[in-house]
């Protein structure tokens, strides 16, 4: 069984509900197999979100389950980006970004 990889342990159960979010979408076998990093400005949080080898989908029902994690419709697709091998996909990474304004919610709340 693989495991998600959450690069800022602060914001554990906010990478995890993100990463769910991508749950049964085309091209992602197990959400657990994504890499969430979570950093923080003080007024905003900047979520990355990648998986390696396949693409990363972002869909409206994608979308939307997002907004519900982060409690708000107020939030930035910020940057879509691949990396890795053109010609072989060695070692390729398929990344997307996003910059949500800190509310008062489950998603910027953290356990201090």
């Amino acid at each position: 069984m693989s495991k998600l990889k959450v690069h800022n342990e602060k914001y554990q159960e906010l990478a995890e509900k993100v990463a769910v979010c991508f749950h049964g979408a085309e091209g992602v076998y197990d959400w657990r197999d994504l890499e969430v990093d979570v950093r923080e400005t003080s007024d905003k949080l900047i979520v990355s979100v990648w998986q390696m080898y396949e693409y990363l989908p972002m869909t409206f029902a994608i979308m939307e389950k997002l907004a519900e994690v982060f409690g708000s419709r107020d939030y930035n697709i910020n940057n879509w980006s691949s990396s890795g091998c053109e010609t072989c996909d060695y070692n390729s990474r398929y990344t997307h970004e996003f910059t949500v304004p800190k509310v008062k919610n489950a998603a910027t709340e953290s356990n201090d």
